[in-house]
């Protein structure tokens, strides 16, 4: 018999437009655009689709951070290992709201460099 999962879970795109989860979403994404960088590197010497890396991080109902999964590397080690950085930086998070009725969360979101600057970008 399979062991009943308690934990009630959830996987959000950074760029949710549900009202519930949004306001939370975007607060991370500021957390994380204060801490995110990825530094100087020869980019424009890579294709812009390897300037990306789509990481899943996952958030406990406290705000802790427990996971941090590369999900779409980068072959330029630095964007991956900034973004990494980066989330462990910015960690803990705010406390998830009682509302959602979650144990834990996992937003997923693309790291990327887009000429000089770096921005954020729904998972694809």
């Amino acid at each position: 018999r399979m062991k009943q999962k308690l934990s009630k879970e959830a996987d959000i795109p950074i760029n949710t437009r549900q009202a519930k989860y949004a306001p939370y979403a975007q607060a991370l994404v500021r957390a994380l655009e204060e801490q995110w960088r990825p530094g100087q590197a020869n980019y424009d010497q890579y294709p812009q689709d390897a300037r990306r890396a789509l990481m899943k991080l996952t958030i406990e109902r406290d705000g802790n951070l427990v996971g941090v999964e590369i999900l779409n590397p980068s072959p330029i080690p630095q964007i991956n290992n900034s973004a990494v950085e980066a989330i462990n930086a910015a960690a803990p998070f705010k406390v998830l709201p009682s509302s959602w009725g979650l144990d834990r969360v996992s937003f997923y979101l693309t790291f990327e460099v887009v000429e000089d600057r770096f921005v954020f970008r729904p998972a694809r």
